[in-house]
């Protein structure tokens, strides 16, 4: 009889350390396979809405190039760079540019507003006519709190 009792305590100890086991193999699987789709989700152009976000720029030159000049540099540097996908799909726009102050403002989207920045930093470097210098000042949300740093940094200069 005691033998028995004993032959049940160890089958149910064993079937719970089976059923531990396939527990924590299950939660490792459905773990990777979570922050796989996680990741797949983020860059799923699906998954969110592009929100625009406005890029504050300054450029330190000797002279400050003209608008249309200016986008004619940033959208050839990022064909070059990027290719002609990444024009489509971060979509930037000159909202505002102050050629007395060289400062401006870009929209872009959010998912590809770290790339835009960086194809600002290189504008400068490549271009071979003039020598400058493009420097993103701060990324803002709001066309509001865009035009309220160029107000500061009009204010600081």
């Amino acid at each position: 009889m005691i033998a028995l009792e004993t032959l049940a305590i160890w089958l149910a100890v064993i079937a719970l350390a089976i059923s531990a086991i396939i527990a924590v193999y299950c939660v490792k699987k459905f773990r990777t396979i979570y922050l796989l789709m996680r990741v797949a989700w983020k860059d799923s152009e699906v998954a969110k809405k592009p929100r625009k976000r406005y890029v504050v720029f300054a450029i330190s030159s000797e002279e400050c190039p003209r608008s249309r000049e200016l986008e004619e540099l940033i959208e050839s540097e990022a064909i070059r760079l990027m290719g002609e996908w990444f024009l489509q799909k971060a979509s930037p726009h000159l909202v505002y540019y102050d050629e007395k102050m060289c400062v401006g403002i870009y929209r872009v989207t959010h998912l590809y507003k770290d790339d835009f920045i960086a194809i600002l930093e290189l504008v400068g470097r490549s271009s071979k006519n003039r020598k400058m210098l493009i420097r993103a000042l701060r990324t803002t949300g709001t066309l509001r709190s865009a035009r309220k740093l160029l107000e500061r940094y009009a204010e600081r200069k």
